[in-house]
């Protein structure tokens, strides 16, 4: 094995990625973008979609793993999430720092307050400029104006 080959092996997860051929349904649409390389969305939605349990936990942390940079708004409404794939997301969420908006409204994220605490101390480890609206299921970063700007600066 040439170290090119180490090198690309290394940076790969330490689980077996899902593709489009792996799921059905809508989530086979979403695995056909983020599959497609030259696609660069802005926006993922996966609302009341993603299936319960160990299944769903394997199909989230694929999705997530293979999310572009270029998405700025993610949404995972109406999803349940087992612990696993709860625990995964909020290691994800606190490295991530190219989302501007996300929506947890009726998952279990957004459901327990003890969650949505976790979720937005999560969010907040990048960026400085946060929104928090609907009792905590929205989030939203935004990067401060010109006028914001100069008065740091002063």
């Amino acid at each position: 094995m040439s170290d090119d080959e180490k090198e690309v092996e290394e940076e790969g997860p330490d689980f077996e990625l899902l593709t489009q051929k792996d799921v059905t349904g809508r989530l086979k649409d979403i695995f056909k973008v983020l599959d497609d390389k030259a696609k660069k969305p802005m926006v993922l939605n996966v609302d009341a979609i993603l299936p319960k349990g160990e299944w769903g936990f394997e199909v989230l942390r694929s999705i997530l793993w293979k999310l572009p940079d270029s998405v700025e708004t993610f949404s995972i409404k109406f999803n349940t999430l087992n612990d696993d794939a709860v625990n995964f997301f909020m290691q994800w969420l606190s490295g991530n720092s190219t989302l501007k908006a996300l929506y947890i409204m009726g998952s279990n994220l957004g459901m327990e307050e003890r969650r949505r605490d976790a979720v937005y101390n999560a969010w907040i480890r990048n960026h400085d400029m946060h929104q928090e609206e609907n009792n905590g299921c929205t989030l939203m970063r935004r990067t401060p104006d010109a006028a914001e700007l100069a008065d740091e600066e002063d």
